[in-house]
């Protein structure tokens, strides 16, 4: 059941372009995913799921998420060198939070599980970056170092 989903949710993904596949993939795994920590479903404070795990057990945290919109995305016909696996911290919650940057044109869009909003990384205000993982690892988040990289909420220098 898990595998028919996520192949329909690519599916439906492939079938159009630019920022709609982006929102088709956002919103479709945003409702496949009922919001539960890591410690109430697995007894552990940090657990990273695969996507298919996860649409198993029909829940999962920010970074379940973002790893099965990742995958999906890039599966969907998204450049791998276009999507990002983007940890920051969360200003309003002072917490750590998983989100996934997606390259569209010269800019960047933020895809977050608590949102079914695509917001430009420009307007991500509520967080500063920390890590960055794609294809190539991980990352700590350097504005100077990776232009190329999304600049959430215009990246604060304090």
């Amino acid at each position: 059941m898990a595998g028919r989903t996520f192949l329909a949710i690519v599916a439906e993904g492939r079938a159009h372009t630019g920022r709609a596949r982006i929102g088709v993939i956002n919103r479709a795994i945003n409702l496949a995913i009922r919001a539960k920590s890591d410690l109430a479903q697995w007894g552990m404070e940090d657990r990273w799921t695969a996507p298919l795990a996860t649409l198993t057990s029909g829940s999962g945290d920010c970074e379940d998420y973002a790893i099965a919109k990742y995958v999906a995305l890039t599966e969907a016909g998204v450049a791998v060198e276009d999507v990002r696996l983007i940890i920051v911290r969360d200003l309003a919650i002072d917490a750590a939070h998983a989100m996934v940057a997606v390259r569209l044109e010269r800019g960047w869009i933020m895809l977050d599980n608590r949102t079914q909003t695509l917001v430009d990384d420009g307007e991500m205000r509520r967080a500063t970056p920390l890590f960055e993982l794609d294809r190539d690892g991980v990352k700590q988040f350097d504005p100077l170092a990776m232009p190329d990289l999304p600049h959430i909420g215009a990246v604060r220098t304090h």
